[in-house]
C-alpha cells in the first residue's frame, strides 16, 4: 500500500480512554523534541485490540500499531519539524481536543490539518510534520505502524 495520507475518526470511548489512560501516568519522558509538553512513554502495551483496530484507520492489522505516546501541549507547548522514517513505516497522530493541528511537510507542499476530537491522520513516516498550537493545552496521542 503506498499513500501519503489517510483521514478518519475514531470512537469518542477511545478519546475518553486515552484521556483517562494520561491521568494515571506518573512519569513522563524527559527525553522527547516537545518543549513544554507532557509526553508519555510508549503505553501501547495498555490500549486494547479494539483500541487499536481504530488507530490504524481501517487499513491494516491491529497488531502492526506498535508505539504510541499521549502528549499535553502546555499554551507555549511546542514541537518542530520532525519524521519517524527510521523507527516505522506510517505514522499517525489523533487529535484529543479542538485545539490547534498539525503541519506537514512533503516534497514542497505544505498541508494543515485542523485538530478536531477524534479525527485519526495516518500518514507515511517520511513524512515532516510539526505541532501547531494555538496558544492553549492541547492534547494528542501519535505512534507508530510497522516497526523497521
Amino acid at each position: 500500500m503506498n499513500f501519503r495520507f489517510h483521514q478518519t475518526t475514531v470512537s469518542d470511548t477511545l478519546v475518553t480512554f486515552l484521556f483517562e489512560l494520561h491521568k494515571k501516568q506518573k512519569t513522563f519522558d524527559p527525553g522527547t523534541m516537545a518543549k513544554n509538553c507532557k509526553v508519555t512513554f510508549n503505553v501501547i502495551a495498555e490500549i486494547p485490540l479494539n483500541f487499536k483496530a481504530e488507530l490504524t484507520g481501517g487499513l491494516f492489522n491491529a497488531e502492526a500499531v506498535h508505539y504510541m505516546h499521549i502528549i499535553k501541549y502546555n499554551k507555549k507547548g511546542a514541537l518542530d519539524y520532525h519524521h519517524h522514517f527510521k523507527s516505522e513505516r506510517y505514522s499517525y497522530v489523533l487529535y484529543m481536543d479542538n485545539s490547534g493541528g498539525t503541519l506537514f511537510q512533503h516534497d514542497k507542499d505544505e498541508l494543515f490539518f485542523k485538530s478536531r476530537r477524534g479525527k485519526l491522520i495516518v500518514f507515511d513516516s517520511r513524512i515532516s510534520h510539526k505541532a501547531v498550537n494555538d496558544n492553549k493545552i492541547r492534547y494528542t496521542a501519535a505512534g507508530g505502524i510497522f516497526k523497521k
